[in-house]
């Protein structure tokens, strides 16, 4: 196991060693806390034909919680300020 002292930036950014990062063909990784532990872990991600077909109805749900003419206030502000 090798270990690294990695500098975290101000924007709370890390790099990871390029012969570290070579070894895996991963682009993702799993950020995983338990206290004060940081664990990252390649993950591939793969979409499954035919997965994404009905991926659209799983948003509608939630554009009824934004389909609320009271809710507005922004519309009704730039509407008026136009005039």
């Amino acid at each position: 196991m090798a270990s690294y002292l990695l500098t975290v930036s101000p924007k709370g950014q890390i790099t990871i060693p390029v012969s570290e990062r070579e070894k895996f063909k991963y682009q993702k990784c799993l950020l995983e806390v338990k206290n004060k532990t940081f664990t990252l872990k390649p993950v591939e991600i793969r979409v499954i034909e035919g997965d994404l077909e009905d991926f659209a109805k799983l948003a509608e749900p939630s554009f009824e919680f934004w389909d609320n003419p009271q809710d507005d206030i922004y519309q009704n502000y730039y509407e008026n300020s136009a005039r």
